[in-house]
């Protein structure tokens, strides 16, 4: 009984153990079966997700919703024609108008809701479903009525546009504007070369003590071209200075007895009262054949100066018997002038004691109106006057400004009457002189080269290319020295100023297009310390202390600025002082050039000829060092600062500056309208702010016309209310005109917005649109999730 209990007992056993191995083994395939389907359903529900947004992103709206939708959601604007159209894909679309909701309101987001609403409704069939653009959702955009959280299983897809900047419009208006013709009004500044012709030792001597001078009348004219004068009516005013005389008063010293002690004394007595003595000097001054004609005086054939200079501003083509200037200049001059001297009369013999001629501070300034974009020109060859003497040792300064780098130059001259041994040439750079020699000769002409060691030093700056006829050294002073009358024998010779000049080579690196404006401009002058008696007879003329003063407007290329300087030198004063600064925002108050000056490099000599400076956008220092920028937006001034006996003219010292100006605006933002009040009008008469050459502020019009639109309507704007209204930050074309005139140079000035430097008059302009741009700038994500109820 107990064997037979015991295998009953482990029967049972077994047969638990194999039913509970078969229930397992079903429990565990049925398992597996659910994981199974599981998985194939959510890889399914991440498919549907994919291939819906897949969907979202690449077919059209209006392949996706039937006819009658779409011109329900144009009608109520669902979808706003400004932003988006039927043929962009949903995503696109919602995309839009997501971005533009910071600045249209919230009401777009609901549009969007509403398109992807119907699209998801109708093609997800009964999933759940949650869109998101960058996380932001909206009921339109769900359905369930439990969120994705309390699902069991969610299936997801994200992808990621080359989406729309936020808060910028995504599609709409796109336009660039450029100047398609102007009527600029321009100056042209002709500064002259210093012709000193000296009188010459006669070989005979007064008292047996006192070497006796005489001097003939000197005859010189200029050449030159303004190539982009091609009406002579487009003429608006003309200034001649005319200065014969490089003022300068010296203490003379002839010899020791009484007879030239008195002799000296007279000389200096002279300076005090040159209004009255050098004004008796004749001059004679004809211009394309033509006598000019000053208040109504001719001086076609000599006639008394009676000043220090001959000053005359025509701004008339009417009166040519009162002031004939403005008629008489053409596109091709020559100027040719005669000077007679004026001699003192000594113990009954008339003699010369001054050189006559041109001071290197005579100019021709002409204000012009010209359609010509770019009329800014980069010359080579830089030519001398022509000049006959007819006895006088004479010397021919020719001032040159190149800011480039120079790799070379030579010097050629034309000269009849004289050897290559009567002739020198100088190289005049600040306080330095430089002797280059006597020429050589080939053909009929005198030839120089300048060292290539020198020419690092004339980048950048002034120097003068200085021809001394009948002249061993370069003379300072326009006075005679008397202790050595041989210096100057007497000299008859003809320099041939059309065949003889200097050639610089060099790289003028300036970038420009046909959309550049060249714009020279003068600059005014401000005198701060003026003394009544400088020692000539033109009280508050001439200054110590001068301050060249210009704006630099933002947004332009400026190229060089150049002076030309009428003064005066008491050598008996001396020594005197110098001291040239410039200043702007950028690099403060630099210093130029100092001499004498106690908290300054005075390891420098005095400038005796002080008629020209320059700069390009750098500059030396006093010390050697580069100065850059030299000129900077807002306010620039040039400085000179001197001692008492050396003095610089306020009223006959002249200043210009040269900037380029871009007039082409390329494609700007995207706006969502076009112009004000478009399609009624189709284009703008704008009415704009510009400085007129004196810097005054006036006004004009503008007309800007759509391209390719005939019969354009045009909007009268101001660009004032464009600026205070903000319609720039709407309107495509308001835009591009702001920005245009910003590389226009425009300044806020006298309550006026984007004042520019230049008058466009009423000229014709173009906006280029492009419409319906998407603008393609921040990536953004979209993520699409979807489950069944219930799991």
């Amino acid at each position: 009984m107990k064997k037979r209990g015991f295998i009953f007992t482990l029967d049972a056993l077994l047969s638990l153990v194999l039913i509970s191995i078969f229930v397992v083994g079903i429990v565990a395939s049925q398992s597996q079966l659910q994981s199974v389907y599981k998985t194939s359903a959510r890889l399914q529900n991440k498919n549907l997700a994919q291939d819906t947004l897949l969907v979202l992103r690449t077919v059209p709206l209006n392949q996706l919703v039937p006819p009658n939708t779409i011109n329900e959601w144009l009608e109520d604007g669902t979808l706003n024609t400004t932003l988006v159209s039927p043929d962009m894909t949903p995503l696109d679309i919602a995309s839009a108008y997501w971005a533009v909701t910071p600045i249209y309101g919230s009401k777009f987001k609901e549009k969007a809701a509403k398109i992807l609403g119907y699209i998801l409704n109708s093609t997800i069939g009964d999933y759940n479903y949650e869109l998101l653009i960058n996380n932001w959702t909206n009921p339109f955009m769900t359905r369930g009525t439990e969120t994705y959280n309390q699902a069991e299983d969610v299936s997801a897809s994200t992808i990621t546009l080359s989406g729309y900047e936020y808060n910028k419009t995504p599609s709409g208006f796109m336009a660039r504007l450029y100047l398609a013709q102007i009527t600029k009004q321009d100056e042209y500044i002709y500064m002259s070369d210093a012709v000193l012709s000296y009188p010459y030792f006669t070989g005979e001597w007064i008292l047996g003590i006192i070497p006796k001078f005489d001097q003939a009348p000197i005859e010189f004219s200029y050449s030159f071209n303004i190539n982009s004068l091609t009406d002579p009516q487009n003429k608006v005013s003309s200034t001649l200075l005319f200065e014969p005389f490089r003022l300068t008063k010296v203490k003379f010293e002839i010899c020791s007895n009484q007879i030239c002690n008195l002799l000296e004394d007279l000389l200096e007595n002279v300076f005090g009262y040159l209004g009255s003595k050098l004004s008796e000097t004749k001059i004679s001054v004809n211009i394309n054949g033509n006598p000019l004609i000053v208040n109504g005086k001719s001086y076609g054939s000599p006639t008394q100066i009676g000043s220090v200079h001959l000053k005359v501003t025509d701004n008339s083509l009417q009166d040519p018997q009162t002031n004939n200037l403005l008629e008489i200049i053409q596109k091709q001059n020559v100027f040719r002038f005669y000077v007679e001297p004026y001699k003192i009369n000594f113990l009954g013999i008339s003699l010369p004691f001054y050189a006559i001629g041109d001071s290197g501070a005579s100019h021709v300034i002409i204000v012009y109106n010209v359609t010509k974009f770019n009329t800014m020109e980069f010359p080579h060859r830089f030519y001398f006057p022509t000049v006959v003497s007819n006895g006088n040792p004479t010397q021919i300064e020719k001032a040159i400004f190149i800011p480039f780098n120079i790799t070379d130059i030579t010097v050629r001259a034309k000269i009849d009457g004289v050897d290559s041994n009567k002739v020198k040439l100088f190289l005049k750079i600040k306080d330095r002189t430089i002797d280059i020699g006597h020429p050589t000769g080939v053909g009929d002409y005198f030839m120089w080269k300048i060292p290539t060691s020198l020419l690092p030093n004339l980048t950048n700056q002034y120097f003068s290319i200085v021809i001394g006829v009948g002249l061993e050294k370069y003379l300072k002073y326009p006075v005679i020295d008397f202790s050595n009358p041989e210096e100057l024998p007497e000299t008859h010779f003809k320099l041939y100023g059309n065949e003889s000049y200097v050639e610089v080579k060099y790289n003028p690196k300036v970038q420009y297009s046909i959309h550049t404006i060249s714009l020279t401009r003068p600059i005014r002058v401000h005198a701060n310390e003026c003394d009544a008696d400088s020692g000539v007879d033109l009280e508050g003329e001439y200054c110590r202390h001068l301050e060249f003063s210009f704006d630099v407007p933002p947004n332009i290329t400026p190229i060089w600025t150049k002076f030309q300087f009428t003064y005066y030198h008491d050598v008996t004063k001396d020594p005197t002082s110098q001291r040239v600064s410039i200043s702007n925002s950028k690099i403060g108050t630099v210093d130029l050039f100092c001499y004498n000056i106690p908290d300054c490099n005075t390891q420098r000599d005095i400038i005796e000829t002080f008629n020209h400076w320059g700069y390009g956008i750098w500059t030396r220092a006093n010390d050697g060092s580069i100065v850059k920028p030299t000129m900077a937006p807002g306010e620039n001034k040039f400085i000179l600062d001197f001692g008492d006996g050396f003095y610089v003219s306020k009223d006959n010292s002249i200043g210009e500056t040269l900037i380029l100006l871009d007039s082409y605006v390329p494609y700007g933002d995207i706006f969502p309208y076009l112009l004000q009040e478009y399609p009624r009008y189709t284009g703008y008469n704008l009415t704009y702010y510009y400085q007129d050459i004196s810097g005054t502020v006036r006004s004009d019009n503008l007309l800007i016309g759509v391209a390719y639109v005939t019969n354009v309507k045009y909007l009268n704007v101001d660009i004032d209310d464009i600026i205070n209204d903000g319609t720039y930050k709407k309107y495509a074309l308001d835009d591009a005109i702001v920005r245009l005139f910003q590389k226009l140079g425009g300044i806020e000035k006298n309550g006026h917005h984007l004042v520019i430097p230049i008058k466009l008059d009423s000229t014709v302009s173009d906006v280029v649109p492009l419409q319906r741009v998407p603008s393609l700038y921040t990536p953004i994500q979209v993520t699409l999730r979807i489950w069944r109820e219930n799991g």
